[in-house]
């Protein structure tokens, strides 16, 4: 055998033996980045499978705010607030009460929602439905509130019925400027002079006072 002949047959061999090793360690290679590309796919989307398994980041613990109870004992009724509010009871006649957000300032403009046992400017007219009165309280009680504008219907979680409110307001120059915040009206039974009325002064806070509406109710 010649020199040429040596050589070839060990090329050959070296051509072989890498070709054998590539076999050998492809999958070995492909398997590596295989679990490399899962882990970081899992990284960016949690919500992969993995062995026919749905794998779920586990969901943060749902916290929900606490809420006080607020009781007139005066007038016999009870509603709740948010407990990262404050109440400031009306100390001239124990009627009602104001709440505000304890992150504003200790000031009655912060005041958003207050609740109130008031006399019937129809006092005398005893046999006024109480749905018919509604539509003329606040024209009566405010003086640029000049008709009603929405009305429906609210029940408490413990069945008490009232109406929601919102009112047409005239600016002081005489021309209408627009339309109120709401003010709910829940009659007070067997006093047909009184009802007690949640008036809400910031409409930002609306689903919070619609939460406390719902948790109104009279002390048995």
């Amino acid at each position: 055998m010649d020199l040429l002949t040596k050589h070839t047959t060990s090329n050959n061999r070296i051509l072989k033996f890498i070709a054998m090793s590539i076999f050998i360690l492809l999958p070995i290679i492909s398997f590596f980045f295989g679990i490399k590309y899962q882990e970081a796919l899992y990284i960016k989307n949690p919500s992969i499978t993995h062995d026919k398994k749905i794998i779920q980041p586990t969901p943060p613990i749902a916290t929900k705010t606490a809420w006080k109870t607020y009781i007139n004992k005066k007038y016999g009724y009870s509603i709740n607030y948010p407990s990262n509010w404050t109440v400031r009871e009306y100390s001239n006649s124990s009627a009602g009460a104001t709440f505000r957000p304890l992150s504003k300032p200790n000031d009655p403009q912060y005041e958003y929602i207050t609740i109130e046992r008031r006399i019937k400017i129809l006092s005398d007219e005893k046999d006024v439905p109480f749905d018919e009165y509604v539509k003329i309280a606040a024209k009566g009680e405010i003086q640029n509130y000049i008709d009603i504008k929405t009305m429906k219907k609210v029940v408490s979680d413990s069945g008490v019925m009232g109406y929601e409110t919102t009112w047409k307001v005239m600016s002081i120059g005489g021309r209408q400027s627009g339309e109120s915040s709401p003010i709910t009206y829940f009659p007070v039974l067997p006093d047909s002079k009184a009802t007690i009325q949640i008036t809400l002064e910031e409409v930002a806070y609306q689903d919070i006072y619609d939460k406390m509406l719902s948790s109104f109710n009279y002390l048995k």
